[in-house]
């Protein structure tokens, strides 16, 4: 991740050669933030690019994330994604990643993402509006972050955490 241009984009053109085993799914992502946060709401306006070999391109915000548990890919913490056809997830990743709450949105190439969390209340909003509010007492803190479902450049435009 970098600024290019002066929006934070994902850079990462290619899959990185792995020096040992990560696990399975492993994706960009960047986190930032204290553990002792809260309840907070992390937002980004997303631009994806137009195509991608394989499926279609898509990213997501990242809160209360924990670190690792093993392997790199089974990390801790909540995450909301979307693709440019307009499926979107809520997430709780942890030694499996659960499906907390999905649906589909209009198809797009840039979405307004956000993920509030209060308490054991987890919420999610798509361009203004509200597509989940599930409860989970999984994570109770932990920094915010962004991450891409591939390698190919996504634009975070309007990044904040408040």
């Amino acid at each position: 991740f970098g600024y290019v241009h002066g929006v934070l984009t994902q850079t990462t053109v290619g899959k990185p050669v792995e020096w040992h085993y990560l696990g399975p799914g492993i994706y960009p992502y960047a986190i930032v933030g204290d553990n002792t946060w809260r309840n907070y709401t992390v937002s980004a306006r997303v631009v994806l690019p137009r195509s991608v070999k394989g499926r279609p391109p898509g990213a997501g915000v990242i809160a209360r994330f924990q670190g690792f548990g093993g392997l790199v890919s089974q990390w801790r913490g909540y995450e909301l994604t979307v693709d440019s056809t307009g499926a979107w997830q809520l997430m709780v990743h942890g030694p499996a990643p659960v499906t907390l709450a999905a649906g589909k949105v209009a198809a797009r190439p840039t979405y307004n993402l956000s993920l509030t969390t209060r308490g054991t209340t987890i919420s999610a909003r798509i361009d203004g509006q509200p597509v989940a509010s599930v409860t989970s007492h999984a994570y109770t803190n932990g920094p915010a972050g962004l991450v891409s479902l591939g390698y190919y450049p996504v634009q975070y435009s309007r990044f904040s955490v408040g």
